[in-house]
């Protein structure tokens, strides 16, 4: 008999627990979570999403590109529907509220996840409890306030529909799929095959234990297809896709649209978990169906092409995790329970398992005050602070030099923007009209003067950034071409001395000490 069988005819297992026990793990691995992460939920790529919601609630859809002082730039905006939505919460709740908002989605997404463990694991509910508790941990790492959060949403939820309709076959799980690719074509455009690469494994690898018809799925597909259609951009929301993918983004030197690389953090994580994966399935043999180890060879593709599709990687990990343990957890715990006899062995477990507990639990609570207690950093306030300063101080409208991080924020506050985070816009393939990436990362390189590009844009200001450009920033601090006008830590916003001595702003004398941002490197 099993062990499992055995504790609900009345045996008594250490690891047996009340029903309420695994919703109460997932909801407190969760809320740790939620305190840990908190210091990440604030993306610097909000505000130009903000910016580009605000301008399609005030004045309509555009196909080219507002925010920016270059004229005519092609630019689809492809996360148009999180962009309105994220400004229409801004503008009423504020910040606060625009995060709340995210924490919601992120539990929405642990919820399915936990559901599509209960329908995988038909066992006790502890085992996808854990798994989900470990996945929350580690993709609420990834969900900030960007429409990342809804593409794992769109994989765990068409993984739990196909999951019913393969072990039913009833099609009415099916009918929510065009629903769900209409919601996310127009949340974020760029990621609209992720519904088809999940189904496309359903569709090729039939199971024998669950051989479902597979015209459905194929009628399912069609229509999901066309809904890609019903978006206010037609033909070329569905094909921005394909033509961001003939771009190299690679040349904007940016990590997450780089190959993954040992190189970096993002890439280190990825190949150590990839190689426990590899060892995990080579030695263990888990039950894994076809269709999904599939899934996972495209994530893994797709994460060796660009780091930022590394969290897509993860996520098929741990649903590939939950099938592992879809047989194999009854033998596991007959295990346990075969070297737990005693009731003094049982208590000794269950208090080592509440300790542990309960001290992780205070060590992630710990980790996650310290750092909201740091946050904003003295560098973010810094950048927040200058911006303001700038709206408060110039003439909204105001050409201004940025370096690619800080254009969006400025942007928000109603300056155009050399160059901000959107890479995508930046590249003649996409825009129509001009390299500007290239020109901005040659004026980096010293292959490009900045005085050729200042007489080129007519700035009107420079807001340079000491952490992001310190070149750039000590470079003007030494220059008598430049008036300093504003500093605060590691931002400044200098002007041409002929336009500094006609707009009447007071000059900050230059002393021969260096900037505080740079006399620790200097």
């Amino acid at each position: 008999m099993s062990y499992w069988k055995a504790c609900k005819i009345g045996g008594v297992c250490p690891l047996a627990v009340h029903r309420s026990c695994p919703l109460l793990l997932v909801a407190i691995a969760f809320l740790l979570s939620c305190v840990l992460y908190y210091p990440h939920m604030w993306d610097n790529d909000i505000w130009f999403i903000l910016s580009t919601g605000r301008s399609i609630v005030q004045d309509g859809f555009f196909t080219v590109d507002p925010p920016t002082l270059h004229q005519g730039l092609s630019y689809l905006p492809q996360q148009w529907l999180s962009a309105v939505l994220d400004w229409s919460v801004y503008s009423m709740v504020g910040q606060g509220g625009l995060v709340f908002l995210y924490y919601l989605f992120a539990a929405v997404l642990v919820i399915l996840f936990f559901r599509l463990g209960l329908l995988v694991i038909n066992g006790p509910r502890i085992v996808p409890a854990i798994i989900t508790a470990l996945f929350t941990f580690f993709i609420l790492s990834f969900v900030n306030v960007r429409p990342h959060v809804f593409d794992f949403i769109v994989i765990v939820s068409t993984a739990l529909l196909l999951e019913k309709y393969t072990i039913q076959g009833n099609i009415r799980w099916l009918i929510p799929l065009p629903i769900i690719e209409v919601v996310e074509m127009n949340l974020h455009m760029t990621m609209w095959p992720l519904m088809f690469i999940v189904g496309a494994g359903y569709f090729l690898f039939v199971p024998k234990k669950y051989p479902y018809r597979r015209t459905p799925l194929l009628i399912c597909g069609c229509v999901c297809l066309i809904s890609c259609f019903v978006n206010p951009y037609g033909l070329d929301g569905v094909t921005f896709v394909m033509r961001s993918l003939a771009v190299d983004l690679s040349t904007a030197n940016i990590i997450e649209l780089q190959p993954a690389s040992l190189e970096n953090s993002y890439g280190k994580q990825f190949f150590l978990l990839l190689f426990a994966m590899a060892v995990f399935i080579r030695y263990k043999k888990p039950n894994v169906p076809a269709r999904w180890l599939a899934i996972l060879m495209v994530f893994i593709g797709m994460a060796l092409a660009t780091s930022r599709s590394i969290p897509l990687f993860y996520l098929a990990c741990f649903v590939v995790m939950l099938f592992a343990f879809a047989d194999g957890h009854t033998l596991f715990l007959d295990k346990v329970n075969a070297r737990i006899q005693t009731q003094k062995t049982k208590r000794m477990v269950k208090g080592a398992l509440g300790t542990f507990l309960a001290v992780g639990s205070l060590a992630v609570l710990a980790a996650g005050i310290h750092g909201i207690s740091q946050y904003p950093d003295r560098a973010e306030k810094s950048r927040q602070e200058t911006a303001i300063w700038l709206a408060e101080n110039a003439p909204i409208g105001s050409k201004v030099y940025t370096c690619f991080n800080d254009g969006g924020l400025l942007e928000f506050y109603g300056f155009k923007a050399y160059i901000d985070p959107r890479a995508e816009l930046f590249y003649k393939e996409m825009n129509g009209q001009k390299d500007i990436m290239s020109e901005w990362w040659a004026m980096k390189s010293g292959e490009l003067d900045f005085n050729d590009l200042v007489a080129e844009y007519d700035f009107d200001y420079i807001f340079v950034n000491g952490i992001s450009d310190s070149s750039l920033y000590y470079g003007l601090y030494i220059s008598p071409e430049y008036t300093l006008i504003y500093d605060d830590y590691c931002c400044s916003i200098y002007m041409s001395v002929e336009k500094a001595e006609q707009s009447g702003y007071r000059a900050i004398p230059k002393t021969d000490v260096l900037p505080e941002a740079l006399s620790a490197t200097a």
